[in-house]
């Protein structure tokens, strides 16, 4: 789980580029073990698949939007 953290904290410091790279290799929600990770993964993908920039403050507000 500490690797699924890793994923999550280099997405959310480096944007775009590392999530590119998840992308890349295919990473999906349902490839994390906790729930939690899946959803906040989903939120994550769902941004960078759009095109929005991925932050932290935007992230919290599209957790938030979801419940």
């Amino acid at each position: 789980m500490v690797e699924e953290r890793s994923i999550l904290g280099a997405i959310l410091e480096n944007n775009a580029e590392a999530f590119d790279i998840a992308a890349q290799h295919g990473l999906v929600p349902e490839d994390f073990f906790l729930q939690s990770h899946r959803m906040i993964y989903s939120a994550l993908a769902e941004m960078g698949e759009a095109g929005e920039a991925i932050d932290i403050i935007t992230a919290v507000g599209k957790l938030r939007d979801r419940g």
